[in-house]
């Protein structure tokens, strides 16, 4: 699973898909939920050294595709009900509703995913290529 959904104050089922991402070094995007809107974070922590190094160094680019990220999930949504923060270490965008969420989680994840060489493989996992 790319991204894992799951309520906000859930941290047990949080730690667990962290130290899973962590072990695969796959990017960990949690979409957390509340009763109308969902914070989607992404933080870097569960890469490998090398693949922090990368995205560090390709920061530009990833801030770019944030962004691109950010207007499209954030399109014709009240600007005063939403929020983000980035950076190389990761990216937080809250108040989305639900569908826009599991949007912005698959494109953060494409997003890093194509940046760090990152392929789902057949069975789920994450694998380097």
């Amino acid at each position: 699973m790319p991204f894992l959904f799951m309520d906000e104050d859930d941290l047990e089922r949080e730690r667990a898909y962290f130290n899973e991402c962590d072990a695969l070094g796959k990017p960990c995007i949690l979409c957390k939920r509340t009763a109308t809107t969902v914070t989607v974070d992404f933080d870097h922590a569960s890469l490998s050294r090398a693949d922090q190094q990368k995205l560090n160094e390709l920061e530009g680019i990833f801030q770019r595709a944030v962004a691109v990220i950010i207007e499209r999930v954030t399109e014709g949504l009240d600007p005063t009900t939403w929020g983000s923060l980035s950076g190389p270490a990761g990216v937080t965008i809250d108040g989305l509703p639900h569908d826009r969420a599991e949007l912005a989680a698959r494109m953060l994840d494409n997003a890093v995913s194509s940046l760090l060489d990152i392929q789902p493989a057949a069975d789920g996992t994450v694998g380097s290529l």
